[in-house]
């Protein structure tokens, strides 16, 4: 990937997944603030670089631009990323979704386990809102449900 102004270096790719797994280990432990929200914005720059890194050695050694299941794994961790990078930064800081897990999440997770349709999956939707007294975004659902995916593969393999 050619940026202007940016310089090629390489890399272990063991080295950049133990530095993104280092930041985020300590992201982890500090309390919510500028500081915390730094060090996810860097893990996911690193995480951002991992991805191009594959994708550019891949190119070169097969000539050819195409999905892997790398790529997919580091394009998830990016959408994860990016997903708590923004609920951070429009919370002030104070907000990443570290704690409680939605309950959209568990509903992207019987979506995907139990393969429901999309009227399905927003009847589900509803009824559980109308239980939680809270209303069910479509857009998040569609979002968690390929990072349900993603968690569910990484988990199992």
């Amino acid at each position: 990937m050619l940026v202007h102004g940016d310089m090629e270096r390489t890399e272990e790719i063991a080295r950049v997944r133990s530095a993104i797994h280092r930041d985020l280990a300590t992201y982890t432990g500090l309390e919510p603030g500028l500081r915390r929200h730094s060090l996810l914005i860097h893990a996911t720059i690193r995480a951002g670089e991992l991805a191009q890194g594959l994708a550019d050695a891949a190119f070169e050694t097969t000539g050819i631009d195409g999905i892997s299941s790398e790529r997919q794994a580091t394009g998830r961790l990016l959408l994860m990323l990016g997903l708590v990078a923004v609920r951070s930064w429009r919370s002030g800081f104070a907000d990443d979704l570290v704690g409680c897990q939605d309950i959209a999440w568990d509903i992207a997770g019987a979506a995907v386990e139990l393969d429901l349709s999309e009227n399905e999956r927003a009847a589900l939707a509803e009824r559980v809102g109308r239980q939680a007294k809270r209303e069910n975004s479509m857009d998040l659902l569609r979002v968690l449900e390929p990072c349900y995916v993603g968690f569910q593969l990484g988990l199992w393999t």
